[in-house]
C-alpha cells in the first residue's frame, strides 16, 4: 500500500512539473473551427502546420492551440471529413498572440460510407457517432478513445456503461457476463470483427467477457436489432468487438501500470504455486486404480505474496509498401491482477418449512484470493490487390489464467452455536486453477465483380478451451464454543480432487453477394448469402473422493497456521472412488452443424426513407455421445430443427441529424451442450444438472428508437422495445433423486414470457465540461408452476408470476466529464445503478433469491505531457459497495435460538453478502505517429 502511494505521489509531482514547464518567449496560436452555416464547432477537425509537420485536434469547445518558439511564416491547413479543406498563412513574430479562425464549408459531393471509413479516425468518438447514425439497424457504439478514458480495463466492465446493459460478476467482483435489455446472458452472443466466437464455458454458449483486455479494441458495438444477414440466435443483443486496425501511418503505442486491491493489501493475499496438471487416469490406463500417492499436495502449501497488480500493453502498425497497399498491426496486452473477496452465504435446506418458511443448513464465511493473468494478442493485415479486390487476414488469441485459494468456515446451524464459526464447524480449503482461452483466425476477401455486384467471403477457424486442472478441496471438522474457544481438535473429514476440461472447435464459412442498383431516384441493394459451421465439443470430467485413513485418525499437522497434507492421511471412499469416475456422462463428445441462408433487400425510397427487410433460415443439427454403458438412459441423443427468421427495419431521416427507426425481427436461443446432457456436476452452492428434453427458445422482437446527433459530441437516443418468448430457458432449482443433496439447479423450458421496456442515452457538453448517461426501464413477466408447503406439511402446486432471471427493472449510468484538449487533461466520475433482480429461481413459491440494488462509483484521470506521454489513474468501486442477496420473506431469524447474523430488516432475510474492495491503477502511456 505504501509503495503504491509513493508511486502515485511521484507521478503526480512529475505531471505538475511538466505541466508548469513552458518555453519562454514563445508565441501561442489559438483559433476556432466552425461550420460555416450552422456555426457549430467541428470537434475532431485537424489543423496542421506544414512547415514543422505538427498537427492538433479541435477540442470540445471548437478550439485549437499551438505554441511556436521560432518566429517565421507558417501555413495552417484545416480539414475535416465531409468539408472542404482550408489554408491560411500567418506570420509569427516574437512575444505575440495570434488568433486564426476557420469556417469550413460542407463538401457538396455526397461521400459514401466506404470513403468515410477510409478517412475518419476509427478510434474516435466522431466515428462511433457516425456508425450509430448510419447503421442499418439499432446499435450502440463506444470508441477506443472513450474506452481508454474509462475506469475499466476489461471489455466486461466496459459493457456495463452501455444503455440497457447490466453485468453478472464473478467471485472477484469483476464483471463477467452481460445482460442486455433484461435478457439473461444466454440470449446474447459475442462477435470479433463480425465473426461469432465459441465459448470456453463448460456449461453454456455465452462467452466470458472478462477474457478480453479493453486496450485491444478500436471500438465496441452492442447490436440490439438483427438484420437477415446476421446470425439469428441473439434476442438481447450481439456484442461486436472491433479489434485494432492498421493505422494510415506508422504508429507505435505502449502502456505500463501498477496498482492494488485494498482487501488483498489489508488482509494479505494467500496463494499456492504448485498443482497437478493431469489426473492419474490421464497418465495411466482408463482402468487404472489410483492410490493416495498418485496425488501432489503442493497446492495446499499456502503462502502470502505481495499483491501488486501489473498491466502492460503494446501495439505497432503501419501501411507498408510504396503505394500503401499492405496494412498491418500487432497488438498485445498482459494484465497480472490480484483480487480478494470477503463473503457470507446462508445455505438453504432442500425443502422449506410449513407455509414455505425458508430454512437453512449452514453459514458459509469465505475469503477468496484470486490471482488472474489475462493475455491478449491481436494481429491483422490487409492487402489491396487492386481497386476491386482486397484480402484480409487476422488472428486473435486471448487467455485468462486464474489461481484461486478459497478458505471457508462452514457453521452448521444446529443447537449450540453462538454465531458464525461456533458450534459444529467445518473448515474447507479449496485450491483451484482455471485456464480459459479463445483462438480465432479469419481469412476474408472483398471483390467487386461489376459496377453493381460485389462479393465477400470469410473462412474462419476458432477454438475455445477451458481447463480446470486439479480442483482440490479438503475439509476438517471441530467443535467451537462461545468466544471462539476450541472444544475439540481439528480432525480430517473429506478430500476431493477434480480434473475437468472442454473445448469448442469451430470451422465456419461465410459467403455474401451484394447487388446495388439505382433505379431513377431510388437506390436498391439486394444481398444474399449464408454460412455453414461445424462445431465439435469435447468434454472430460474426472473426480476422486477420499476420506481419512482408518488406521490412525490423527488430526492434520500444522505449520504457521497452514495444514500440511500427506498421502498417508487419506484413503479412497470405496473402490469406485479410486477409478477417477471414468464412466461419467460429463465425459462426452457433441457436434453441432448449422447451415444458414438469407435474402435481404434495402430500398432507399427517398433521401429520407429507407427500408431493409428479408428472411433468414437456419437449420440446426445436434448430437452427443457420452461414455456411459449402452444400458444408460439418454446415453446419446440427437435433435434437428429448422427456423425461419423474418425481419424488417424502417429508418426515416427527420433531418440531417435526426433519425426515427422501427424494426421487427425473430430470433432463437439454442441450449448449451451441457444443458442437454443427462448429468450432474457439483457447483459452488448447488449441484448442477442437464436436461435432455430441453427445447430451443423462439423470440419475437420489436424496437422503436429516436436518434438525434450534432456535429459536436452531443447526442440523444430514446427508444422502446418489446419481446415475446416461446419456451424460454430458465435455470431453476428443483428436487432430484440422483444428486446426494436431493436438490439441483438446471435448465428448463417455462412456457412463454414477455419483456418490454424503454431506454434513453444522452451526452451533452458545455465547453470542456460534459455529462453523459443512460437509463433503461425493463419489465418482464413469466408465469410458472411452483410448490407451496401447507401448514400440515403437504405439497400443493400454485402459479407464480415473476420477472425473468437476471432482469433489473431499473438500470442507470451517469458520468461527469472534463475534457481539455489544449492541456491534455481528461477526468471522469462514473456511476452505475443496477436495480434488484432474481439471482436464483426457487421451485417454491415466493422464495426466489433476489440481488439487492447495486450502486457503484468509479473515477479515472488522464494527463498528457511531453507530446507523446500521458499519465492515467483509475479507481474502481470507490464506495466498496457490498453485493447483497436476500429472500423477500418476513424475517423470523432476527432473534431467538435460530437467529442469523446481519439480519437488520424485518421484511426480508439476508442470505449473501460479498465485499470486493477498491482497485487502484496508475500508469503511463506512450504513443508516437510518424
Amino acid at each position: 500500500m505504501l509503495l503504491s502511494y509513493k508511486l502515485l505521489k511521484h507521478a503526480c509531482l512529475l505531471i505538475l512539473f511538466l505541466s508548469l514547464s513552458h518555453l519562454a518567449n514563445s508565441t501561442v496560436i489559438r483559433g476556432t473551427v466552425l461550420d460555416l452555416k450552422t456555426r457549430e464547432p467541428l470537434i475532431g477537425a485537424t489543423v496542421f502546420i506544414k512547415e514543422i509537420n505538427v498537427g492538433a485536434s479541435v477540442s470540445l469547445s471548437g478550439t485549437f492551440k499551438f505554441t511556436i518558439s521560432d518566429p517565421r511564416q507558417y501555413t495552417l491547413v484545416c480539414s475535416f471529413i465531409g468539408y472542404k479543406s482550408l489554408e491560411k498563412v500567418v506570420t509569427v513574430t516574437s512575444e505575440e498572440k495570434l488568433q486564426v479562425d476557420f469556417d469550413l464549408e460542407e463538401n457538396s459531393n455526397q461521400l459514401n460510407e466506404i470513403v468515410v471509413v477510409g478517412v475518419l479516425d476509427k478510434t474516435s468518438d466522431q466515428f462511433a457517432l457516425h456508425t450509430e447514425k448510419n447503421s442499418e439497424s439499432i446499435i450502440n457504439v463506444m470508441s477506443a478513445k472513450t474506452i481508454q478514458l474509462m475506469p475499466d480495463i476489461t471489455v466486461a466492465n466496459i459493457l456495463q456503461r452501455f444503455s440497457g446493459v447490466s453485468v453478472d460478476r464473478n467471485s472477484s467482483g469483476d464483471a463477467q457476463y452481460a445482460i442486455i435489455r433484461g435478457m439473461p446472458q444466454r440470449y446474447n452472443y459475442t462477435l470479433v470483427n463480425g465473426v461469432k466466437l465459441p465459448s470456453p464455458d463448460n456449461k453454456n454458449r455465452y462467452v466470458p467477457m472478462d477474457l478480453f483486455p479493453s486496450d485491444l479494441l478500436d471500438r465496441l458495438e452492442v447490436i440490439k436489432a438483427l438484420t437477415p444477414a446476421m446470425e439469428g440466435d441473439a434476442a438481447g443483443g450481439g456484442m461486436n468487438l472491433i479489434m485494432k486496425d492498421a493505422p494510415s501511418e506508422f504508429t507505435v503505442s505502449a502502456n505500463v501500470a501498477t496498482g492494488i486491491n485494498t482487501i488483498a493489501a489489508q488482509k494479505g493475499f494467500s496463494t499456492f504455486s504448485g498443482w497437478q496438471s493431469h489426473a492419474p487416469i490421464q497418465t495411466h490406463t482408463p482402468e487404472y486404480v489410483a492410490t493416495s500417492n498418485d496425488f501432489s499436495y503442493k497446492n495446499f502449501d499456502y503462502h502470502n505474496v505481495a499483491p501488486i497488480n501489473q498491466i502492460y500493453g503494446f501495439s505497432i502498425g503501419d501501411r507498408l509498401t510504396k503505394n500503401k497497399k499492405l496494412g498491418a498491426i500487432l497488438a498485445g496486452s498482459m494484465q497480472d491482477v490480484y483480487r480478494s473477496t470477503s463473503s457470507t452465504f446462508f445455505v438453504p435446506d432442500n425443502q422449506p418449512g410449513p407455509n414455505n418458511l425458508p430454512t437453512f443448513d449452514d453459514i458459509y464465511t469465505r475469503q477468496y484470493s484470486n490471482h488472474q493473468k489475462r493475455y491478449g494478442v491481436h494481429v491483422k493485415a490487409d492487402y489491396r490487390l487492386n481497386s476491386k479486390n482486397q484480402l484480409k487476414l487476422y488472428g486473435m488469441f486471448v487467455e485468462l489464467d486464474e489461481v484461486q485459494r478459497r478458505h471457508t468456515i462452514d457453521t452448521s446451524l444446529s443447537i449450540g452455536r453462538n454465531g458464525p464459526g461456533t458450534g459444529n464447524t467445518y473448515l474447507l480449503d479449496r485450491s483451484r486453477t482455471q485456464q480459459q482461452s479463445i483462438f480465432n483466425s479469419t481469412l476474408q476477401g472483398d471483390h467487386v465483380i461489376s459496377n453493381a455486384l460485389r462479393m465477400n467471403w470469410s473462412a474462419v477457424y476458432s477454438k475455445a478451451n477451458n481447463a480446470v486442472p486439479d480442483w482440490s478441496e479438503y475439509q476438517t471438522s471441530q467443535q467451537v464454543g462461545y468466544g471462539k474457544v476450541i472444544l475439540t481438535p481439528q480432525s480430517l473429514y473429506s478430500f476431493k480432487r477434480i480434473w475437468l476440461a472442454n473445448s469448442d472447435e469451430d470451422h465456419t464459412g461465410y459467403l455474401n453477394f451484394i447487388y446495388n442498383k439505382s433505379i431513377g431516384d431510388h437506390n436498391v441493394e439486394i444481398s444474399t448469402g449464408g454460412l455453414y459451421r461445424e462445431k465439435t465439443r469435447n468434454n472430460t470430467y474426472f473426480s476422486y473422493d477420499l476420506i481419512p485413513t482408518t488406521i490412525a485418525g490423527r488430526p492434520p499437522q500444522f505449520l504457521n497456521g497452514t495444514s500440511i497434507l500427506s498421502a498417508d492421511q487419506w484413503q479412497f471412499n470405496g473402490a469406485n472412488a479410486a477409478m477417477g469416475n471414468a464412466t461419467n456422462p460429463n465425459t462426452y463428445v457433441a457436434h453441432e452443424k448449422i447451415a444458414a441462408g438469407y435474402l435481404q433487400a434495402k430500398l432507399s425510397l427517398s433521401r429520407k426513407f429507407e427500408v431493409l427487410g428479408g428472411v433468414r433460415a437456419e437449420h440446426t443439427a445436434q448430437d452427443y455421445l457420452t461414455n456411459m454403458p449402452l444400458v444408460f438412459p439418454a446415453r446419446y441423443g440427437s435433435k434437428s430443427y429448422l427456423d425461419i427468421l423474418p425481419s424488417i427495419h424502417f429508418k426515416y431521416r427527420l433531418t440531417e441529424n435526426r433519425n426515427l427507426r422501427v424494426s421487427y425481427f425473430k430470433s432463437i436461443n439454442r441450449p448449451g451442450f451441457f444443458e442437454i446432457i443427462p448429468t450432474n456436476m457439483p457447483g459452488d452452492y448447488f449441484t448442477e444438472s442437464g436436461n435432455p428434453y430441453l427445447n430451443h427458445a423462439k423470440i419475437d422482437n420489436v424496437d422503436v428508437r429516436y436518434e438525434w446527433f450534432t456535429k459536436t459530441l452531443d447526442q440523444l437516443l430514446v427508444g422502446a422495445f418489446y419481446k415475446h418468448l416461446t419456451d424460454p430457458i430458465e435455470t431453476i432449482w428443483h428436487k432430484d433423486s440422483v444428486s446426494t443433496s436431493g436438490s439441483v439447479v438446471g435448465p428448463a423450458n417455462l412456457g412463454s414470457a414477455r419483456n418490454f421496456g424503454v431506454e434513453m442515452a444522452f451526452t451533452k457538453y458545455w465547453g470542456s465540461f460534459g455529462v453523459a448517461g443512460n437509463y433503461t426501464y425493463t419489465n418482464s413477466q413469466i408465469t410458472t408452476p411452483k410448490l407451496f408447503i401447507t401448514a400440515s406439511n403437504t405439497n400443493t402446486v400454485v402459479n407464480q408470476t415473476r420477472p425473468l432471471q437476471g432482469q433489473s427493472p431499473h438500470i442507470a449510468n451517469l458520468s461527469f466529464l472534463y475534457k481539455d484538449v489544449d492541456d491534455g487533461l481528461n477526468l471522469q466520475l462514473a456511476m452505475v445503478y443496477t436495480g434488484k433482480r432474481i439471482s436464483l429461481v426457487s421451485p417454491y413459491q415466493n422464495i426466489d433469491y433476489w440481488q439487492q440494488p447495486l450502486f457503484t462509483m468509479d473515477f479515472s484521470l488522464e494527463k498528457k505531457f511531453m507530446n507523446y506521454f500521458s499519465f492515467y489513474l483509475k479507481i474502481q468501486n470507490i464506495l466498496n459497495t457490498p453485493f447483497l442477496v436476500y429472500l423477500p420473506h418476513t424475517n423470523l431469524y432476527q432473534k431467538g435460538p435460530n437467529a442469523l447474523p446481519d439480519q437488520s430488516d424485518a421484511s426480508r432475510i439476508l442470505v449473501q453478502r460479498e465485499y470486493y474492495g477498491q482497485n487502484f491503477i496508475a500508469g503511463i502511456r506512450y504513443k508516437f505517429s510518424k
